[in-house]
């Protein structure tokens, strides 16, 4: 089963890697902003993560 779940994950990540060679070649021919153009995510200040508590993941049932 390992084998199969790891197989899975290298498709996917031929495909991201199929996707995001097309995207950039899309980009270079149309003239469009480079990747790194965008604005980052602006951080949160101290008091931001001061103020909210910290949201985990929920345990998986086992």
């Amino acid at each position: 089963m390992a084998a199969a779940q790891v197989q899975a994950m290298v498709s996917m990540a031929e495909a991201l890697h199929r996707i995001a060679a097309a995207l950039e070649g899309q980009g270079d021919s149309e003239g469009g902003t480079p990747a790194g153009a965008f604005p980052a995510r602006p951080s949160r200040t101290a008091r931001q993560r001061a103020e909210s508590p910290e949201r985990h993941a929920p345990a998986r049932p086992r």
